[in-house]
């Protein structure tokens, strides 16, 4: 007689899943791993927004072979999310599956966010993902040093990047210019020159930051200066981090508006950089 194969009571299905169906799930969650309140939040949103996709990715369900016990071995999170959206999902669900299939679920390596702009198309993925996350936080009020940036989606990023795909390469390509002149941090230079660009145009960003490279011209107390001697002073301390790239866009953005504005800096330093004080670019446009 022969035995039965692992698959023989495996089945397949992409079903609509309400919130009352979700609960009804979430009660056979049984030592399944810590729930992350980020990322339930984070799928919660994308639902209610309505960016929420059907995938390949499913919902497991075992069944003990001995109890008729079933019990849910992935797709917690996808649960809980509908439940805090109140609204109903479709979703692949697998049932049948051995119980001891828990131990190797997720052991595949995550899609980063320029994994998914390079399969998309996106050319340079990798500075321009790190640009957008924080700038779409920005453009959203919110500051980029808090918890917000974990809910910025690939499918976020690569939707900004494509809607605005010719002045985000212009805004990374020049990065690069800036950082062999006077160092400091592509995703930086990017940023800020990106956010200038937005608030004031491109010829404006581009005249700012040419009298940076220019590295002449400055009076006493120019802030132009000042950023310079600071990012030469930063560049290695904060070198590859976000929080870095963050704190140099924020100074830069300091010295725009001390330029613009006529204030005297002899130093600029790097307290003057909070968690809660995202600064704004002041409304006065640059001219020399």
């Amino acid at each position: 007689m022969k035995a039965n194969s692992p698959t023989d009571n495996v089945e397949v299905s992409v079903q609509t899943i309400t919130p009352e169906d979700a609960k009804t799930l979430l009660l056979t969650n049984v030592n399944n791993r810590n729930l992350s309140r980020r990322r339930v939040e984070q799928y919660a949103n994308d639902i209610k927004r309505g960016s929420w996709k059907l995938t390949g990715d499913t919902i497991k369900l075992a069944k003990n072979p001995k109890t008729g016990e079933i019990r849910l071995i992935d797709g917690q999170h996808r649960l809980h999310a509908i439940v805090a959206a109140n609204m109903p999902i479709q979703t692949v669900v697998a049932t049948g599956l051995q119980e001891d299939a828990f131990s190797v679920i997720d052991r595949g390596k995550i899609r980063t966010y320029n994994d998914v702009l390079g399969m998309s198309g996106v050319k340079n993925s990798n500075t321009v993902a790190s640009v957008i996350r924080p700038i779409l936080v920005i453009e959203a009020g919110m500051n980029p040093y808090s918890n917000a940036i974990e809910l910025v989606t690939p499918e976020d990023v690569v939707k900004y990047a494509q809607d605005n795909d010719e002045m985000v390469q212009w805004a990374v390509n020049r990065s690069f210019k800036m950082r062999q002149h006077l160092q400091g941090s592509g995703t930086a230079w990017a940023m800020f020159m990106y956010l200038l660009a937005r608030k004031h145009g491109v010829k404006t960003s581009e005249a700012f930051t040419d009298s940076l490279l220019a590295g002449v011209g400055y009076g006493v107390g120019d802030a132009r200066a000042a950023l310079r001697n600071w990012v030469l002073r930063n560049f290695v301390k904060f070198k590859g981090t976000s929080r870095g790239a963050y704190d140099q866009c924020a100074m830069m953005i300091r010295a725009y508006n001390y330029t613009v504005t006529g204030q005297k800096v002899a130093q600029m330093r790097s307290t003057d950089n909070g968690g809660d004080n995202w600064p704004e670019i002041n409304a006065k446009k640059f001219s020399e």
